[in-house]
């Protein structure tokens, strides 16, 4: 039996929920190995990512099991294709990526902090009264630092308090120099470093690694559990003689005008807005974190029902052309459409195949045994 609308509903949001936990727990691991020291950066980063992708595909092959109703291996989730590429050999490459741009931020803040203290000595020592307060780090003279500086300091918070330190800095050094203030500015500087310094180089790997890593997955278990489940969704209804008629329903909290639209609104077939003789359905999703769905209408009948000529393009005419050009993806695509293409040539143009637009009565392979219709009972 297919899963029903609110039960996938609720799965994938607990899928993202557990994407959201993998990915914290990762950054956890990765940031306290490189807090203790006891391994090398890149071996932090790269232990932390392959246990990653692990517990990823484990979690996958958990939320398939739960959604098709059977047991569903590990090594089935890693073969299963995903954008032309077998999950085990994307996660493989995502990690990779993942883990070098880690890797690179490391050295550069490395590099950073070791400018930033250069940059504070060398002011502290050549402060000259009638220069007047030197201030690198902000406005127009921020282009003259080195790279690593430049992006330390493009956060915020590590930059207004390492400004007031250089300031202090200066300040004292047109009061008095002696190397006892020398050593303690330096131990100042030393401090920031290890302070807001730190906090900077780790709200950048949040971002490089644990957002990107929870976004990469996201992704994927939305749109291939969706795809999973409107695969059987669309079976359930070419198996079923009763049905006619089924219409796309989007969700009320759609965040923006897109495909969805036209998919949802279009009234093609001249059944009401949405509405399509089932063959000719659009099979959800149709796009990733898509929330589109198909609701049978027993009160409505296919028969006699044509594609209008020329509706697609009516449709789009019936707003700007900048609202076609959200619907369509861009301006060029909205005008072909406008011109004579059809939705489909349109929309599927260098698109991989497992993700083109399909029609619930197309017989196409089924691209593995996750996406597979199973028999209607």
């Amino acid at each position: 039996m297919t899963m029903p609308a609110p039960d996938i509903t609720a799965l994938l949001a607990r899928a993202g929920a557990q994407v959201n936990a993998l990915a914290l727990a990762a950054f956890a691991r990765m940031w306290k190995a490189l807090e203790d020291g006891e391994i090398t950066p890149r071996e932090a980063i790269r232990a932390a990512q392959a246990e990653f992708g692990g517990a990823f595909a484990d979690a996958l092959a958990a939320a398939f099991g739960e959604l098709l109703g059977r047991a569903v291996g590990v090594a089935e989730v890693r073969a299963m294709p995903v954008g032309g590429l077998t999950l085990s050999r994307r996660l493989y490459l995502h990690n990779v990526e993942t883990a070098a741009q880690a890797l690179a931020i490391v050295r550069q803040h490395a590099q950073g902090t070791h400018q930033a203290h250069a940059l504070a000595m060398r002011l502290y020592d050549g402060y000259n009264p009638t220069d007047g307060l030197r201030r690198p780090l902000e406005g127009a003279a921020r282009a003259e630092l080195p790279k690593a500086l430049r992006a330390l300091t493009a956060d915020p918070q590590a930059r207004e308090s390492l400004t007031r330190l250089v300031e202090q800095g200066q300040q004292q050094a047109a009061r008095l120099k002696t190397k006892a203030l020398r050593a303690a500015y330096s131990e100042a500087l030393d401090g920031w470093a290890s302070g807001d310094g730190v906090d900077a180089l780790k709200r950048r790997l949040e971002i490089a690694q644990r957002e990107k890593n929870r976004y990469f997955s996201s992704r994927i278990a939305r749109t291939e559990l969706a795809r999973a489940h409107q695969a059987q969704v669309g079976a359930d209804l070419m198996a079923d003689d009763s049905i006619d008629v089924v219409q796309v329903s989007m969700n009320p909290a759609h965040p923006k005008t897109d495909i969805c639209d036209l998919h949802a609104r279009a009234d093609l077939f001249g059944l009401g807005p949405g509405c399509y003789p089932k063959a000719r359905a659009p099979q959800p999703p149709y796009h990733p974190h898509c929330w589109c769905r198909l609701r049978s209408r027993p009160d409505l009948s296919a028969d006699g029902a044509r594609m209008q000529p020329g509706a697609e393009a009516a449709y789009l005419r019936s707003m700007p052309i900048e609202e076609a050009a959200r619907v369509m993806g861009s301006k060029a695509r909205a005008l072909a459409v406008l011109n004579g293409k059809s939705v489909d040539a349109v929309v599927n143009a260098g698109v991989d195949p497992l993700y083109r637009l399909r029609r619930l009565g197309d017989r196409v392979a089924a691209p593995s045994s996750l996406i597979t219709p199973r028999p209607s009972p």
